[in-house]
């Protein structure tokens, strides 16, 4: 598809080779992939004793919940995030304060240049006593790099175009074909515009409320469902 978009479809006599294609493929679908995050999953780590901080998955992209328990339970905690002023303004008082973990905070940024390094961290406080606790990390994930003509990225098939789109739009820079350029560019965003919507209609499991100005509906509170504060009146 990418070939065809720049007019080389013969891989034997082109101006594009296949491992320049199959890079910039690369490139791309982590762009889709950063632009419509979709593909979510979760690791988890056993805590250490007196250790605060614990590095991102490698395969991480963008956070969406951390969780606690106690190893072998079943018992589920969510951890309250803090952003880096609230944590010290919480923790600053006891840096060392042990126990099961109740708040996180976490810092982006990657530590070494080794490759697959973790991209950030995560802080918890109270710091863990030992290694009682078990922490759930639910993230969006990173596609993973494909090396043959024979894998398929891990991405929903209807963003395999958008994938294509950008991956066209970038070599079109090889040969400064600015029409190509403007052209894929324009047709990259609306592609992703109408991914997002798919996006939206991909789960239509259980009815669908109107939710009121206040984030709720007559069934849905801010918090959660109202069944689980009891029964309907």
């Amino acid at each position: 598809m990418t070939r065809t978009m720049l007019g080389e479809t013969d891989s034997d006599n082109s101006y594009f080779t296949d491992a320049e294609i199959q890079t910039i493929l690369n490139t791309s679908i982590l762009r889709v992939a950063s632009d419509l995050p979709t593909n979510i999953t979760y690791k988890e780590v056993v805590t250490t004793a007196a250790t605060q901080t614990y590095g991102l998955p490698t395969d991480f992209l963008q956070l969406k919940d951390v969780q606690c328990y106690v190893t072998g339970g079943t018992n589920r905690r969510q951890l309250q995030r803090l952003n880096y002023d609230e944590f010290e303004a919480v923790a600053g008082g006891n840096t060392t304060m042990t126990g099961q973990p109740a708040y996180f905070r976490v810092e982006f940024g990657a530590t070494s240049t080794a490759a697959d390094s973790p991209g950030g961290d995560i802080w918890l406080y109270p710091v863990p006593t030992d290694d009682s606790y078990t922490i759930r990390l639910i993230y969006f994930q990173k596609p993973t790099v494909l090396t043959t003509s024979t894998e398929v990225t891990e991405l929903p098939e209807f963003l395999h175009s958008a994938v294509c789109f950008h991956t066209a739009w970038l070599l079109s820079m090889k040969d400064d074909n600015q029409s190509k350029i403007n052209n894929l560019a324009a047709m990259y965003k609306d592609e992703i515009n109408e991914a997002k919507k798919t996006v939206n209609k991909r789960d239509r499991s259980g009815p669908t409320f109107i939710k009121s100005p206040y984030g709720g509906s007559s069934l849905i509170k801010r918090g959660g469902f109202q069944a689980r504060r009891g029964p309907l009146r």
